[in-house]
């Protein structure tokens, strides 16, 4: 689809920096090989603004590191959609970039505390506060708690999930 040309792909210079120790063979303007992947690299701006709508970036805490939390808003409909994994916590200006979202995905891997995911409370906990019409749990390690333990409009995703905002 791009005819060779290189997949842009946006992180922080932290997470530049990762991909670039773990895939460097990928790091080019074009594929070298046909059917092989190549990335360019760029820094994620706060706000990035595209013909669809909108895409902000927020920094999560996960453990030792930071990942991107992003909000996409769909400029023909404004619906919102929030995407919070792989991080363990939610700071305030986040929290606050994802309120009205319409759907909202976010970090849980277990119902014990873990070093750099939320678990189930900490994740519910966070739901709450965005307050959206339906949360997705993602990243978990078992069903087996299932989401009858969940508030009304919190679920756990899963594999295949799609969504119709």
């Amino acid at each position: 689809m791009l005819g060779g040309e290189a997949l842009k792909v946006y992180s922080t210079d932290e997470g530049i920096s990762r991909v670039l120790s773990i895939y460097p063979y990928a790091i080019m303007e074009r594929a070298v090989v046909r059917g092989y992947a190549a990335f360019k690299l760029e820094e994620m701006s706060e706000r990035l603004e595209l013909e669809q709508g909108t895409i902000e970036s927020t920094v999560l805490p996960h453990g030792g590191i930071n990942t991107l939390g992003l909000v996409f808003t769909e400029r023909s409909s404004g619906k919102k959609f929030t995407y919070y994994t792989d991080c363990k916590r939610v700071l305030r200006d986040a929290v606050a970039m994802a309120l009205d979202s319409d759907v909202v995905v976010l970090d849980e891997l277990r119902p014990e505390p873990h070093p750099s995911h939320m678990s189930i409370d900490e994740a519910v906990v966070i739901a709450q506060e965005i307050g959206a019409p339906l949360t997705y749990l993602t990243h978990l390690t078992d069903h087996a708690e299932g989401e009858a333990f969940l508030p009304e409009n919190v679920k756990f995703a899963y594999d295949g999930l799609r969504l119709n905002l």
